[in-house]
Formats: structure tokens, sequence, C-alpha cells
């Protein structure tokens, strides 16, 4: 046909059915509403943080941290623990006692929530700023 080109590659998009099919099979024969396939969400400006979950997501993930440098100071040398920086970060930590470990988990659960406390709000507000610029 005249005007148009052939790019020899045939439409990628999936049918409808084939998208659900997919989805069903993916989720064990429950399918719902949300649509793995259409990546279009992402171009609409919805990107926002929600404050509660990263939040919460890096308070748990300091605390396991801090599990994860006690269990590995109790397994190493002397050497190579992490004793002396823990006590740097976290105020009241001792090592080898059951208070210091609560102290220092709780500090380290505290500090996780205020970096989501401050990071989400920055965050969200450059991307309204600058999501507007965009064409």
């Amino acid at each position: 046909m005249a005007g148009t080109v052939d790019t020899g590659v045939a439409n990628m998009s999936p049918s409808p059915q084939a998208k659900t099919q997919w989805i069903a099979s993916r989720n064990e024969g429950r399918v719902t509403g949300i649509d793995p396939l259409d990546i279009g969400f992402l171009n609409k400006g919805n990107e926002m943080l929600n404050i509660k979950i990263v939040t919460w997501s890096l308070a748990i993930w300091t605390a396991f941290s801090f599990v994860f440098c006690v269990i590995y100071g109790l397994l190493t040398p002397p050497g190579v623990h992490m004793y002396a920086f823990l006590q740097q970060v976290l105020p009241g930590f001792e090592s080898l006692s059951w208070r210091g470990f609560f102290v220092g988990l709780i500090e380290s659960f505290l500090y996780g929530a205020y970096a989501g406390l401050v990071y989400v709000p920055i965050y969200n507000f450059l991307h309204r700023r600058w999501a507007r610029q965009q064409p």
C-alpha cells in the first residue's frame, strides 16, 4: 500500500483474552482488577509515595539490620565486630546485654521511622513540583 511502512513486526500487544488468562495463571485462578501488562499507569502521575508504607518499611529494615549486626558480632572474631560503631550511633547500646540489645533495637527502629518521615514528604513535594513541568 502506498504511504504505509511495513516494519515486519506484528502488533505485539496481547489480546484482552490473553491478558486475562495470564492474570488468572499468575494468581492461581484468582482474577484481580490489576492488569500487570498495562504499564500505562506509570505515566499518569501516580508515583507519590505512601508515608505509612515507606516509614514502616524503613523502620523494620533498620531494626532487622541491627539484629543482623548483633548476630554477626556474636559469630565473628572480636577484631571485626560492629559493637564500637553501634555504640557510637546508638546511645545507650551496650554489647552483650539484654538491656543494650533492646535499647539498640528500639533506637534502630526509630531511626528508620525518622528516615521515612523525612524522606517521603520531600520526595512527594519534589515529585509534585517537577511532575507538572514535564511535557
